[in-house]
This record gives structure tokens, C-alpha cells and sequence, in this order.
């Protein structure tokens, strides 16, 4: 992470949410590969899940700022998403376009949730850290005029700030289960 920049609102906020990322990394270090991938529960899904279904979001949310904001996208190139143009999902054997919402897993039933087999933990922490730093580097390009703006196209008429606060919430609150699963596991959980 590094020193904390000069503070607005805009550094504060872009800096909580590579933070969050930085911190949902760290909590998966130290599991084994069964330990990554073991469900505790029908509809909790593994600590593997919740990761790749933080770093699924968080690479669509880089696109839809790509898609939505040009002066981002003149500096970072056309909307993409690392999944889509890497081919991750058909490289992992996913059943891509029945993953739920947008194929990220929100909305899937729980039973076709838990019957996704992720690749080993390296390669599910390699995406999330690529599109965790995908995800950091655009938003960091974020300025105060843009982080006041409504976001073009959005249904709710939100602010880029207040999608910003969303996916930093959607990250911790992700967090917060692996936490607590690897307590359950007899692991400390705190990624602090």
C-alpha cells in the first residue's frame, strides 16, 4: 500500500479500496489449497468463492468506469474486463453464461455455486490480485470533479463516488465472511 496520500475525499476513498483489496488477499496467504476451497456450509460458499466472486465484481466495475467515464478510458484504453479477454472462465471450465448475475456468481443457486470447481488457489490469487490492480488503477485515475458526477447510464442516477463506496462495501463485506470462515476453521481470521 504504501504512505497514504494527500487526503480529499476522492485519495481517501480510492485508497480504502485498494486497502480492501490488499487486505482480502493477505486473509487467503497462509490456507492450503483444501482449506481455500472447502465450503462450510450449502450456501456458504468457500473462501475460494468469495474471492474470485470479490475479484469477478471489482473487474466489471473497472469496465463499467471504462465504459462510462471517457477521460479514463483515453488514459487506460477501451472497456475490458481481464475475465472476458484472457477467456478465464473457459480456461477454468466455468459454465460461462449460466454463472449468475453477469456471470459473477451473484444470484446462482447455491447448489450450481458450490459445484463450480476453481483452479488451484495460485491461479484463483493470481486473477484477483491482476484484477484488484486492474481495478486500483483505474479508480486511482479518479479526480474530485469525477467522483461528484452522476455516473452516465445508471439506473439509479448514483454518483461515481457512490459506486465507488459500493464495491469498497461489496470487498469488505467478502472479507468479513473469509474472516470468519477461517476462524471456523481454527485459523485467525483477522486480515489485521
Amino acid at each position: 500500500m504504501g504512505a497514504r496520500p494527500a487526503e480529499s475525499l476522492t485519495r481517501l476513498l480510492v485508497w480504502n479500496y485498494a486497502l480492501a483489496h490488499e487486505r482480502t488477499l493477505k486473509v487467503v496467504e497462509d490456507l492450503s489449497n483444501e482449506q481455500f476451497a472447502r465450503p462450510l456450509h450449502r450456501s456458504v460458499h468457500s473462501i475460494g468463492w468469495q474471492l474470485w466472486h470479490i475479484a469477478r465484481w471489482d473487474d466489471r466495475f473497472a469496465e463499467i468506469l471504462l465504459e462510462n467515464l471517457p477521460d479514463l478510458a483515453r488514459d487506460h484504453g477501451p472497456a475490458r474486463q481481464l475475465w472476458k479477454e484472457e477467456s478465464i472462465g473457459e480456461r477454468w471450465g466455468f459454465p460461462v453464461g449460466n454463472m449468475g448475475l453477469r456471470d459473477t456468481g451473484t444470484d446462482m443457486k447455491d447448489e450450481d455455486a458450490d459445484h463450480l470447481s476453481l483452479p488451484s488457489k495460485p491461479e484463483v490469487v493470481d486473477y484477483a490480485r491482476r484484477a484488484f490492480a486492474f481495478a486500483d488503477e483505474i479508480a486511482g485515475s479518479l479526480t474530485d470533479s469525477l467522483i461528484l458526477m452522476e455516473t452516465p447510464r445508471d439506473p439509479d442516477h448514483e454518483s461515481v463516488g457512490q459506486n465507488l463506496m459500493y464495491w469498497m462495501d461489496h470487498v469488505n463485506r467478502h472479507l468479513g465472511m473469509m474472516e470468519a470462515m477461517k476462524g471456523q476453521l481454527g485459523l485467525t481470521g483477522s486480515a489485521t
